[in-house]
């Protein structure tokens, strides 16, 4: 990233200050000393991967819970007025309805007790907690196998408070095909009419790890935009969770929405990624969708994780997640310029050294993301 000179870092500041910022793929990327601690005692103690995330959801709630300043100093530095925040489960039952109630309710009470977070299921929510100097959280579903195959449980977790879901992770599902499965089968008889439920209801259709055909298959059956909240461009470098530029136009031709992720292995296999290389998708994007339908969504920030997690993560989870060695995930590689959340204003300097205009900046930042979830939730 080029230096910015005085003037451009003041008005970067002022920028990231005022603007609406919204990561529609985070998650703070905070460790305290006592989670670093119960990580280094559980893998030495020889837990299991997900023993060890089950034990750290319980531990990030608490934090939450208790406002640990790491956690408000964190979100403060960032900036962010809010995020869109996976529920999933984790551990040996993350596919199952019953542990994603479970994921769902322990974020409910999140919201019931800590007077820093909004529960956001409208763009009028995501105004008012900004108006009130609350952190926003959106939740999302980036695995839809809790549904099953009862379209009505789509209702229930759209009730519970999820707007955003996706209908395929990385590997097969009912409803479609992942972008990392062997072949791409397009949307299903029941993703079809998955699509028209979630319309009805108003979630959002997040088509981030879906396979090619899946993603205009969906993008086609929709009556309402949708949107791929974290990935990359396959043109600037070829990878299953880069998008193609048919793909691009597709989704912008609907009035779709974009978000460029900081995932190293997505945006390059250069040794030293850094934020140049995020930048370059984002321009790519902006070529082909246009700026008013391109935003953010980090889905990275590796930097504060303690190393033994990373490795157990390397070793054991990479493959549950439908990824291979060639797809390059390493949880333990960093973007030069951004190690996580604190360093959400590098984004923004960034945005001012590619010449982008103030309300450019602004809807990337947040206004864009802001316009599309208005259409779709309300």
């Amino acid at each position: 990233m080029h230096p910015l000179t005085a003037e451009q870092e003041r008005r970067a500041a002022d920028l990231h200050e005022e603007a609406i910022v919204i990561d529609t793929q985070g998650g703070p990327s905070v460790y305290t000393a006592d989670m670093i601690k119960l990580i280094d005692e559980r893998l030495a103690a020889g837990h299991s991967l997900e023993q060890v995330q089950l034990a750290m959801a319980d531990a990030f709630g608490d934090v939450i819970l208790e406002n640990e300043p790491e956690w408000l100093q964190a979100w403060q530095a960032s900036g962010l007025t809010g995020a869109s925040i996976t529920a999933d489960p984790s551990g040996p039952q993350e596919k199952e309805f019953a542990a994603a109630v479970q994921s769902v309710a322990a974020w409910i009470l999140a919201f019931d007790r800590a007077k820093h977070l909004t529960k956001v299921c409208s763009a009028a929510d995501l105004e008012a907690s900004a108006q009130a100097g609350r952190f926003a959280v959106i939740l999302n579903f980036q695995d839809p196998s809790c549904v099953g195959r009862d379209l009505d449980n789509f209702d229930l977790f759209y009730h519970l408070g999820i707007r955003i879901m996706q209908l395929t992770y990385n590997d097969l599902t009912l409803f479609g095909c992942g972008c990392t499965e062997r072949t791409d089968c397009g949307l299903s008889k029941l993703g079809v009419k998955a699509v028209a439920r979630m319309n009805k209801l108003g979630m959002a259709i997040d088509l981030s790890h879906t396979g090619k055909r899946t993603a205009l298959d969906v993008i086609a059956a929709s009556d309402t935009p949708v949107m791929i909240s974290h990935a990359g461009c396959a043109a600037v470098h070829e990878h299953d969770r880069g998008k193609s530029d048919e793909e691009l136009e597709s989704l912008a031709r609907k009035d779709g929405f974009l978000g460029i992720c900081l995932v190293p292995a997505i945006l390059t296999e250069a040794p030293a990624p850094s934020l140049d290389h995020f930048l370059d998708h984002l321009d790519h994007a902006v070529r082909i969708m246009g700026a008013d339908k391109v935003g953010i969504g980090t889905d990275w920030g590796m930097g504060d994780m303690p190393q033994s997690m990373a490795r157990k993560l390397n070793e054991d989870y990479l493959s549950t997640l439908g990824l291979e060695a060639r797809h390059g995930v390493d949880f333990m590689q960093e973007i030069q310029g951004y190690r996580g959340w604190t360093d959400w204003p590098n984004i923004t300097r960034g945005l001012v050294s590619r010449s982008y205009s103030d309300p450019e900046i602004r809807g990337f930042l947040g206004e864009s993301f802001l316009r599309f979830f208005r259409t779709v939730a309300g």
